[in-house]
C-alpha cells in the first residue's frame, strides 16, 4: 500500500509534457452552500486541502472527523447526522467536529 502512494505521489515527476488541468485557486464569487468534510488522519488527502477548498468557498462549512480515512460519512454517525442535515436543509453549524469511531 506504501509503495502505491508513492506511485501516485511521485508518478509523474519529470514528466515531459504540459499539465493539462494545473492545481489552481477556485473562483467562486459567491456565497454557495458548501459542507466540505474530512478526515484528520487521511494521508491521501491532506487537512490542509480540505480547509484551503473551504476557505475559499464563501460561507462554506467544514466537518472534520476526528478519525482515519477518507469514508467520514459512514464511519461516524455523528457526521452522517450532520451531512444529512446539511443535504436536507442546506445548513449546517460553521464548524463541526465529530469524534472517531475507531475500527
Amino acid at each position: 500500500m506504501h509503495g502505491q502512494r508513492w506511485e501516485a505521489v511521485l508518478g509523474c515527476v519529470g514528466w515531459p509534457y504540459r499539465v493539462a488541468y494545473p492545481q489552481h485557486r477556485l473562483a467562486v464569487d459567491r456565497p454557495v452552500p458548501t459542507l466540505v468534510a474530512y478526515g484528520a488522519f487521511n494521508p491521501e488527502q491532506p487537512v490542509a486541502w480540505a480547509e484551503s477548498v473551504a476557505r475559499q468557498i464563501p460561507g462554506a462549512r467544514t466537518l472534520r472527523y476526528a478519525g482515519p480515512g477518507t469514508s467520514t460519512y459512514r464511519s461516524s454517525p455523528c457526521a452522517r447526522a450532520v451531512i444529512d442535515t446539511f443535504l436536507v436543509t442546506r445548513s449546517a453549524p460553521t464548524s463541526t467536529t465529530c469524534p472517531a469511531i475507531w475500527p
